[in-house]
């Protein structure tokens, strides 16, 4: 992964407030693809990123 991709999606991530992969490849012009594998990262590695999947859309968010 590009380090700059991961930065930029990390400061698209807004706190409390749930967005899926595509309101944020949208706004960092990003493939949706790319954005999500980005975020599942961050959620498996960051302890702030919190993620919830309903139906078939998943909700990324930070946390303080």
């Amino acid at each position: 992964m590009v380090q700059k991709n991961i930065e930029l999606v990390s400061k698209l991530l807004r706190i409390c407030e749930p967005q899926t992969p595509n309101e944020i490849a949208e706004q960092a012009k990003l493939n949706q693809k790319t954005v999500q594998t980005i975020l599942l990262d961050l959620a498996n590695s960051d302890a702030n990123v919190k993620m919830k999947k309903i139906g078939r859309f998943r909700l990324f968010w930070k946390i303080k």
